[in-house]
Order: structure tokens, then sequence, then C-alpha cells
């Protein structure tokens, strides 16, 4: 773990954590701590390559984009649907120094102009993050639009489901990323 990760993981700890209804459901805050692991663990497989263009669709107050970027050097943005969420996520980049290299779109993360407004299209990305809000919409569309060979991580809790499977998408890998075992990082590629 490099200095830059433990700060953007020390930041968001002083955070209250606290669940919003938005216009798509509800954000829960992801617990940083399993996430790191499982990045590490994907990075030292060599499944998540560091240099690949990442989006966390459904992006809420930005501490995967910043973790992504901030802790391992990942281009990165977000997508976001709430406004007040798109809001705390620039102003939680913008403390931490990264506002200028981490961009949010507020927006539907299925809609190609919410991509544009911050200057990119959906088949550039190659890695997106989803936890567990509107996951089979994300998932049709890299299935049906995005190249061979990008990667849909999932995050979601045990309870809820099995591994989750979607069309036009291979099953790679189930990690439980916490040792209670109820975090689970599916990993997913077309």
């Amino acid at each position: 773990m490099t200095n830059n990760t433990q700060r953007v993981l020390d930041y968001f700890r002083r955070q209250t954590l606290a669940s919003k209804r938005t216009l798509e459901g509800v954000f829960i805050p992801a617990n940083l701590d399993s996430v790191r692991d499982g990045f590490e663990f994907l990075i030292d497989k060599g499944i998540l390559d560091t240099r690949r263009v990442f989006c966390d669709a459904g992006s809420g107050d930005g501490r995967i984009v910043a973790l992504a970027s901030g802790g391992y050097g990942i281009p990165s943005f977000g997508v976001e649907c709430d406004p007040e969420l798109v809001i705390k996520s620039r102003e939680n980049l913008k403390r931490l120094g990264m506002s200028d290299t981490v961009p949010i779109a507020e927006g539907d993360f299925v809609s190609d102009g919410t991509y544009e407004s911050v200057n990119r299209r959906f088949e550039q990305v190659e890695i997106f993050f989803n936890y567990w809000s509107g996951e089979r919409k994300i998932a049709s569309k890299i299935a049906m639009q995005s190249l061979r060979g990008t990667l849909f991580l999932l995050l979601y809790n045990r309870e809820y489901t099995p591994s989750p499977s979607f069309d036009g998408l291979h099953h790679e890998e189930t990690l439980n990323i916490t040792k209670s075992r109820d975090a689970i990082l599916g990993v997913y590629r077309k």
C-alpha cells in the first residue's frame, strides 16, 4: 500500500458514513478497506491493469475514483446521477487535490451524453466499477458497446445473491474481500 492510498483511506474514514436515497436507488458508501483489498489482489494477479481507463458507474461521494486514481494511479472518472452527491464528490476530490485529474460526470451511467460531458466515450472505458446499483443496466451496455476485454467489477453483499450472471459478460472471479466474507467483488469481462 502506498502513502497516497493510505491518505485516501484516512480522508474517507473521517467522513460520516450515511446512506442517501437518489433518483436511481440508494447510495451506500463502500467500505474502502474491502475495495482496497480487492484492488490489490486484482493488481497482483495482473487482472486490474492500472494503465487502463477506470469509471465508477454510480460514483456517489467519489471514494472509489479517489482510491483508484490517488491510491493506484489509475486514470479514473466517475458518473453520478444525484446532484448533491456530484457536489459532494467534487468537494472530496478537491480536498484531496484530485479535482483537476478526476472528473465527475453528472447523469445516467448508461447515457452516451453523460460520458461526452467529461470528454470521454463509453467505448473508451476499459474498467467499470459498480456497487450494486443499476448493475444490470451497466452490464448490458458493456456487453453491447464495450470493446472485447473490458472489465466489469461489481461490489455486492453475499446476503443479496450468489454471484450474479450477465448476458454477454464472462464471470472470471468471485473475491471474498473482507474477513467476515460479507463484501464480494465479482469480476466479469466482455
